[in-house]
């Protein structure tokens, strides 16, 4: 047998032991590919902690008059009720056209959620006639409905109040079909007796609440002291404030844990 012969011979069975482990190579890649339990970690990729994802933020208005917008000193009820709202870990958003007070709130207590809605010294009627306006630029899922004091502080019949109320309700709710109103007994006077308005008012939520949109009775006239809690005839201090952020807080959080 010549070299040649030999040669060519030996090259065949090379070629053949090469192309058998490359088969073999092949196989035993796919045999992992197809046995190794490899879900586990691409699972642990794809699954998202229902508590790492983001909570939706709830936008809130804060709606009505001076007690709402804050001034002369002091930040109204909606700093407080920001705070207690950030330190139970829900995400709020404040909307609403406006973001200033009534005279000078001084820089270290406007360290929250400017926005609001609220109008001094206006009444429920002044409210009412702007609110289609203001609700083109927002759309509320909660409102904080504290409205009231000015028209009865002025005369104003309670019957007429009361209309304005249901219309500012009715244009809530064509903005936002299942808006949550919290609805205010409005807080006392030092200077006048408030229980006939807040009867009318009781009366009111429970006639106008719905399933889709409830409407919920904040208590705000129950335990608050106008004496104590008023810096004047009916705008809260810094305790009156605080009472009223409790409350609203306490109204709040079922409807933000559903």
């Amino acid at each position: 047998m010549t070299f040649r012969q030999l040669f060519n011979k030996n090259s065949v069975f090379i070629f053949m032991f090469v192309f058998l482990i490359a088969c073999g190579s092949n196989k035993s890649k796919n045999f992992i590919d197809e046995n190794t339990d490899v879900s586990s970690s691409n699972e642990e990729d794809n699954v998202v902690n229902v508590q790492e994802l983001p909570q939706a933020v709830v936008k809130v208005l804060p709606l009505g008059d001076s007690i709402t917008q804050g001034g002369s000193g002091f930040v109204s009820y909606r700093r407080d009720l920001w705070f207690l709202l950030k330190n139970a870990g829900y995400i709020i958003d404040f909307v609403g056209s406006q973001s200033e007070y009534h005279g000078e709130v001084t820089d270290n207590l406007k360290d929250f959620d400017q926005d609001h809605e609220g109008h001094w010294a206006w009444e429920a009627g002044e409210l009412d006639s702007r609110l289609e306006d203001w609700l083109d630029d927002y759309q509320a899922d909660i409102v904080l409905l504290h409205a009231g004091t000015n028209d009865f502080d002025r005369g104003q019949s309670n019957g007429s109040t009361i209309q304005e109320l249901t219309s500012i309700i009715d244009k809530l709710r064509k903005n936002n079909s299942a808006v949550i109103i919290l609805l205010a007994k409005i807080i006392p006077m030092k200077s006048k007796d408030t229980r006939a308005i807040n009867e009318r008012i009781e009366v009111l939520a429970e006639a106008e609440s719905t399933k889709k949109s409830p409407i919920v009775l904040v208590d705000q006239h129950e335990g608050y002291e106008p004496l104590v809690d008023n810096h004047d005839n009916y705008h809260p201090n810094t305790l009156g404030e605080s009472k009223i952020a409790k409350k609203w807080f306490e109204n709040l959080v079922p409807f933000l844990e559903k």
